[in-house]
């Protein structure tokens, strides 16, 4: 039920979901990050942006969450499982990330995914198990959406380093936490669902149809857990039926 009534797409449904970001909740979110990840300059009012790999102005830098805050912890709960601590607000579900890059990870442009050599390219399932075991791990930037015009355009003034350079870029961290690997995936999906969304409302189906191929196989790198609630994956056997198969292709 809360699933249903939280969503507005599709219902023009007004009011529902979690409602706006209570402002001190935001706020200890932010300040918990940049305790966790070590973001601050020691001198300068400077913070530590990942991707970028070095330190921009404070008011730059935006706390970005993985899992939406509007969707709810009760909504969290529900697809990932209950926590001990409640992590809608935890630096596990979190990235410190300057504005510009901010607002195009969340709109279908990049995704943040393991730093493993070769990976969705036939990559060994050995290969995610062994980097899900490693701590710290490492992650790196990777484009998903092949038309993005702003690949050539600078991401600021100070630097030389063009959006289509973050292809591959390796993530810096001042700390080893690290975000939960389950979140990270989490919006990987949500934002590929995204970008293929956005080709397919501007008259590009089999664009969108042929990028969604290029995912088929690809091993499942969250975190290994119990998430899914029982009635949750009965509806899900209901629904596919006996056809199962093409599902087990990078699963071990």
């Amino acid at each position: 039920m809360k699933f249903f009534t939280t969503s507005t797409m599709g219902m023009a449904i007004k009011g529902t979901g979690a409602g706006a970001r209570d402002t001190s909740q935001q706020s200890n979110f932010r300040a918990a990050m940049i305790e966790t990840y070590k973001a601050k300059h020691p001198t300068e009012p400077w913070l530590w942006c990942p991707i970028l790999g070095d330190y921009t102005d404070d008011d730059d830098i935006q706390a970005s969450h993985l899992f939406p805050c509007r969707n709810g912890q009760d909504c969290l709960d529900a697809i990932f499982g209950k926590t001990r601590a409640e992590e809608l607000f935890s630096p596990r579900n979190g990235l410190l990330l300057c504005k510009k890059l901010e607002r195009y990870f969340d709109s279908g442009k990049f995704v943040i995914v393991p730093d493993i050599p070769n990976f969705q390219k036939n990559v060994l399932v050995s290969a995610v198990k062994g980097w899900l075991n490693c701590e710290p791990r490492q992650y790196r930037v990777k484009l998903i959406d092949p038309d993005w015009e702003k690949k050539d355009e600078k991401i600021s003034r100070w630097q030389s380093l063009t959006f289509g350079q973050l292809d591959g870029r390796p993530l810096r961290f001042r700390s080893n936490f690290r975000p939960a690997a389950r979140y990270l995936y989490f919006h990987y999906c949500i934002q590929i669902l995204r970008m293929c969304w956005q080709h397919s409302s501007q008259g590009r189906s089999s664009q969108a149809a042929a990028l969604l191929q290029l995912e088929k196989g690809n091993p499942f790198w969250g975190t290994v857990g119990r998430y899914l609630p029982r009635n949750m994956l009965l509806a899900l056997v209901e629904e596919m039926g006996h056809e199962y198969t093409f599902v087990l292709d990078g699963a071990a």
